[in-house]
């Protein structure tokens, strides 16, 4: 995991993180489907609140 954050960072500084097409795509995977999975928390969570 520290290896890999790592390598983030070292992309990001180097400027070449936003030239990576797999890592966007992954990013932007990744980031929907936790706001997919915090979507359908949250209205669980609010109709058993609610009902």
């Amino acid at each position: 995991m520290v290896h890999a954050n790592n390598n983030v960072k070292t992309a990001i500084s180097r400027g070449h993180a936003m030239n990576d097409q797999m890592f966007v795509e992954t990013l932007i995977i990744t980031s929907s489907f936790f706001a997919i999975a915090v979507v359908l928390v949250l209205s669980v969570l609010l109709i058993e609140r609610t009902g």
